[in-house]
């Protein structure tokens, strides 16, 4: 557990080092009618589908293991190659999954003492191990702090259970080696040795640090701890030996998957200087209006019959919110003033883009109501909720020929 101690906090100062090269302050603001907007807000993520955010990773480094009397071998003799090959997920800015296959070629020692047979006395003997495991990437970073896309390091956890096939164990003849053989005070039946294939559970817990080198790959340099059965290295010589292992530390590629940015990571959200510009020249057009209807109040309006009048407007709200905001407020008034001056027999109807009649849509019509009613002094009884605007026909039938319909986006 030490040499993961040290391995991840050298891992960790060295990401550390570069992690104040990132400005947090965003210069670019809009300013629209003395209002102020980042251009790019840090405090919100884009919405996200199952497509979004998908990598594959390939490794290369090294494993040292850790087993029955491996402490009388240097750290460097218990070095042999690791490879790997994962596929991930970021499925939040601070969470991500994957699923990793590796190899390593593994190191054990056969008990140096006397009692062993003096022919293997002390060896070094090594065997093959695959691994497939699924593991939790919670990432430190962006947990403890506003996530940016464009942020170039990363700490992360590595938290994970696997499964490990291991074959190929040098001085396979030991299996027929029981431990009264060698002088040891077992039960005959009691093998000390056991150098046969075998399946085993391990558990994993480590650290990585990320190095973005593009809006595709980055680097990857993790280190974690493998913890097997004592049975892992087919050695149960060491008395009062629990626990059997390896470090796996390597240096991997991330490949993020899809053609755009907003597919291949979380994105943060972006103010548009169009659309507040294009709202706040309506809002002018309509103050304008207003003024001139206020300073010409005798002006003769002239009715023209027609066979129906509908007035439509659109009322839009923000992702799950059912606050009626400033800008769509002014379309409200708009609005309430056409159906005081033409057509106040009529009715106010407050559909649904989707025509879904649910409780989002409801919470929406009423917050549109409630402000029909106290500001503009509109007749309860003259609003109506319909989520599917083609039931309005029906409702027409024996009404007046002019209506309003607004319109709720979903």
């Amino acid at each position: 557990m030490k040499r993961l101690v040290v391995a991840l906090m050298a891992m960790c100062s060295m990401t550390a080092t570069f992690a104040q090269d990132y400005d947090d302050s965003d210069p670019e603001v809009l300013t629209v009618d003395t209002l102020q907007f980042r251009k790019i807000d840090r405090n919100y993520i884009v919405p996200t589908t199952l497509r979004n955010n998908w990598y594959i990773s390939a490794h290369l480094g090294a494993v040292q293991s850790w087993g029955s009397f491996t402490h009388n071998i240097g750290f460097f003799g218990k070095v042999n190659p690791a490879v790997g090959f994962s596929v991930g997920k970021q499925i939040t800015p601070a969470s991500h999954i994957r699923l990793q296959l590796s190899y390593t070629r593994n190191k054990g020692l056969i008990n140096p003492g006397t009692d062993v047979v003096e022919s293997v006395r002390g060896k070094k003997y090594g065997w093959n191990n695959a691994n497939i495991a699924f593991e939790w990437l919670p990432d430190f970073t962006n947990l403890f702090s506003t996530y940016h896309e464009d942020r170039t390091f990363n700490i992360l956890g590595v938290v994970g259970i696997g499964g490990n096939m291991s074959w190929g164990y040098s001085y396979k003849d030991l299996n027929e080696l029981t431990p009264s053989m060698v002088g040891l005070s077992y039960s005959p039946d009691d093998k000390e040795w056991n150098r046969q294939t075998r399946y085993l559970v391990s558990i994993h817990l480590g650290l990585m640090a990320t190095y973005k080198l593009s809006s595709r790959c980055s680097l990857a340099l993790e280190g974690v701890e493998h913890f097997l059965d004592d049975t892992f290295d087919g050695n149960r010589g060491q008395a009062k030996h629990t626990w059997d292992g390896h470090l796996n530390l390597m240096l991997g590629l991330q490949y993020r998957l899809g053609k755009t940015d907003d597919l291949r990571r979380f994105m943060n959200v972006r103010n548009d200087a169009t659309v507040y510009e294009s709202r706040m020249r309506e809002i002018a057009e309509n103050r304008a209006k207003t003024k001139e209807l206020l300073d010409n109040p005798n002006r003769q309006k002239k009715d023209v019959e027609v066979d129906q009048n509908c007035i439509y407007t659109l009322i839009s709200f923000e992702p799950e919110s059912v606050e009626v905001d400033r800008l769509q407020q002014t379309n409200i008034y708009t609005t309430a003033k056409v159906w005081e001056m033409g057509a106040k027999d009529g009715y106010i109807f407050i559909t649904n883009s989707s025509s879904k009649d649910n409780q989002l849509f409801q919470d929406r019509a009423q917050a549109i109501k409630d402000v029909l009613i106290e500001r503009y002094e509109v007749p309860a009884s003259r609003i109506k909720f319909v989520a599917d605007e083609s039931k309005i026909a029906s409702i027409l039938a024996q009404s007046s020929k002019s209506y309003v319909v607004f319109i709720v986006n979903e």
